[in-house]
């Protein structure tokens, strides 16, 4: 009888490792298909621009990091897949009340003029805005169970303050119809 409960309960571990060993490798296959996806929409839309894949910290999951470059000017992609779509809508909801958080502690201080949200964006992806990052603009967008974060890291040359915008719009549309 014990020998019967421990082959069962090896058997159930085995299957359980298996079929989440076959779901992370699913994710890390659509999440590199999104990779490329969304590089052939940049390349397309705004040549010269090149790509330099990050690796992320290790122990990240289902996390894409991506920096472009066009001369001076570098903006980061992170695209972070979450296991549900209720799961995307609380993260970016979170970092939503966290920049809320530093603009209302900014105006308690006496910084009447920081405005940290800079923009709504409600036709960007499922939900969107816009958003100051100490002196430039950064975008960040949820679409199904992904949220993305644009922002640009190095700008000494940019003369478009809507450049992490136009990047957002073009990795929004590439995100295939079914997400």
């Amino acid at each position: 009888m014990r020998y019967a409960l421990a082959v069962c309960f090896a058997v159930t571990l085995l299957f359980g490792s298996v079929i989440m060993t076959e779901a992370q490798d699913s994710d890390a296959s659509s999440l590199a298909s999104l990779r490329d996806t969304v590089a052939r929409a940049i390349s397309e839309k705004m040549p010269g621009w090149s790509r330099k894949e990050i690796t992320p910290m290790e122990g990240s999951n289902n996390v894409i990091i991506d920096n472009w470059e066009l001369g001076d000017m570098v903006i980061k992609v992170a695209i972070l897949q979450h296991a549900s779509q209720e799961e995307a809508i609380e993260s970016l909801k979170d970092f939503r009340s966290h920049m809320e958080a530093e603009e209302k502690a900014a105006k308690a201080r006496g910084k009447h003029e920081f405005k940290r949200i800079k923009e709504e964006l409600p036709s960007l992806g499922d939900s969107g805005f816009t958003w100051d990052s100490y002196g430039s603009t950064s975008t960040s967008f949820r679409k199904s169970n992904f949220t993305v974060f644009i922002s640009l890291v190095r700008a000494e040359s940019n003369q478009n303050p809507h450049i992490t915008k136009e990047f957002a719009r073009l990795i929004a549309a590439a995100f295939p119809k079914n997400n």
